[in-house]
């Protein structure tokens, strides 16, 4: 008996050891670099409204409960504080990880050695190992009294729903806030996109590179060398390599982008863009910009837009490049409108529109898109129905990573988007005064827009894949195809105003 009672003692000393070593390190890390993890928290769904209080909480509540835990009659009052900490942050990843549209930054300390998942893990061991601690401890002297410490693991399941239920509030409360009901209006004409069928592609590092010719051609992030190729239908699917010709010695991620019956493979760290033809996947080296870009989209035979930073002013600039002009013109003009650096507030989403010969650009963070021919010239500024048209995006200059960034989360206006014929389609993150809660939260929505005009027509839902909403989609004729977590799920799209064109 007696030696039961010394390794149940051991056992509580250890876990608190452990924790005084967890505490006094996450919270040291985090003042080190404080300006780091301000941001950081600032970025985050479901705390950017409380980021600067919970800067100072947070680790000086894990330096107070270590200073607990060394006390020894306070020792099992600190571990339950530790249990409820740790079950805090575990419903905070949990709840990033499954239900958040997007993953932000890590928050420093042991956040930012571990990825999320493994640092999900991480505080699960944490979590059985003071569970197992407080159940076991003995001591006579410890705070609180035995009679209290009797009822101590239904102690434990309250904190640790209360803790699962407060977290889910305050996600639920910042995700309302962020996507706030506003006085545009939505339509949704009945069966405006109908699901059809879907193709289980087992990993989520597939990305839409192109559609033509009734196929749908995926790239993929982890292979970048491999094209897989679906019929309209999805039913059948087909690999190839791409062959490059001399290629470059560093590749760190490459791009795949398809046109029919040309490809293109990029990677803007390295200003060199590869082309070829579909029916052998043989890479040439088809122009050097000498800028090195972030997008690109194909938008004719041979001729291509970018998007990179203006080396002086490191403003975003679009640029047009014909790769069939051996002298590789090509026409950069700044037709993206600043409301601030010229960086940040101009992010967005560069599409292409082969058979119009024109390119888009969607804001992600106003109401507002631009479409441009080859030349750039005359370029048309449109507007979506949502009435975000100027954001004060706060930026922060971190000096220990040398970099600039948001010091406090933008609200996306604009998440996804498509073009065909002329029609563009946009995954809004804005709620509209009339739009159904229970749908916002298992699906995405997409509104329709006729480019010339910029009329608005109609919005439809696109269901989520495994609690997420969709990564992107692409839109081909009548039928829309969504990218979501691992699936890509096709719908028939509605006829409407002559689109699409029989």
């Amino acid at each position: 008996m007696e030696k039961q009672l010394k390794i149940k003692q051991l056992i509580f000393d250890a876990t608190a050891m452990a924790f005084i070593l967890l505490f006094c390190y996450a919270a040291t890390s985090k003042l080190t670099d404080f300006q780091n993890f301000q941001v950081q928290l600032a970025q985050s769904p479901m705390l950017s409204a409380f980021s600067k209080i919970l800067s100072f909480t947070v680790p000086i509540s894990e330096f107070l409960i270590a200073g607990l835990l060394i006390i020894k009659r306070y020792r099992l009052v600190a571990l339950i504080l530790s249990y409820w900490m740790m079950i805090l942050f575990t419903s905070y990843i949990f709840i990033i990880l499954n239900y958040s549209s997007y993953v932000p930054c890590s928050c420093g300390g042991v956040l930012e050695k571990l990825g999320w998942e493994e640092h999900l893990a991480f505080n699960i061991f944490f979590i059985v190992l003071a569970t197992v601690a407080i159940a076991t401890n003995t001591y006579a002297d410890s705070i609180p009294s035995k009679n209290f410490a009797r009822n101590r693991i239904l102690l434990l399941v309250f904190l640790a729903v209360a803790g699962y239920l407060f977290m889910s509030l305050l996600f639920d409360l910042s995700e309302k806030k962020m996507r706030f009901h506003n006085n545009l209006t939505r339509r949704f004409p009945p069966h405006m996109a109908d699901q059809l069928n879907s193709m289980d592609l087992k990993f989520n590092s597939y990305y839409f590179a192109g559609h033509g010719n009734g196929k749908i051609y995926l790239g993929n992030t982890t292979a970048p060398f491999t094209v897989t190729v679906l019929d309209s239908a999805l039913t059948q699917i087909e690999t190839f390599k791409i062959d490059i010709d001399r290629p470059l010695r560093r590749m760190n991620q490459p791009l795949l982008q398809v046109a029919p019956p040309y490809f293109y493979f990029y990677e803007g760290a390295s200003p060199y863009i590869y082309s070829g033809s579909i029916t052998d996947w043989k890479a040439k080296l088809g122009s050097s910009t000498g800028l090195f870009f972030s997008q690109l989209v194909a938008v004719g035979k041979n001729k291509i837009a970018v998007r990179y930073n203006n080396p002086v002013t490191a403003e975003n600039v679009i640029g047009w490049v014909d790769l069939s002009d051996t002298l590789n013109n090509s026409t950069s003009k700044n037709v993206l409108q600043k409301q601030g650096d010229g960086t940040f507030d101009t992010d967005g989403m560069l599409l292409g529109d082969i058979e119009n010969g024109r390119m888009h650009y969607i804001y992600y963070y106003r109401n507002s898109f631009i479409t441009a021919k080859e030349g750039l010239d005359n370029a048309i500024i449109g507007k979506t129905i949502d009435t975000v048209a100027n954001q004060e995006l706060q930026l922060v200059s971190l000096k220990t990573k040398k970099a600039k960034t948001f010091s406090q989360v933008p609200l996306v206006v604009n998440r996804a988007a498509a073009s065909d014929a002329g029609w563009l389609f946009i995954n809004s993150e804005i709620m509209g005064q009339l739009d159904r809660e229970e749908m916002w939260k298992v699906s995405s929505i997409i509104d329709i827009y006729e480019i010339d005009s910029g009329a608005y027509l109609a919005s439809f839902y696109i269901d989520n894949d495994s609690k997420k909403k969709i990564r992107s989609f692409i839109v081909a004729g009548n039928n829309i195809y969504a990218m979501g977590e691992t699936k890509v799920v096709r719908y028939k799209l509605r006829r409407f105003l002559g689109y699409p064109r029989k």
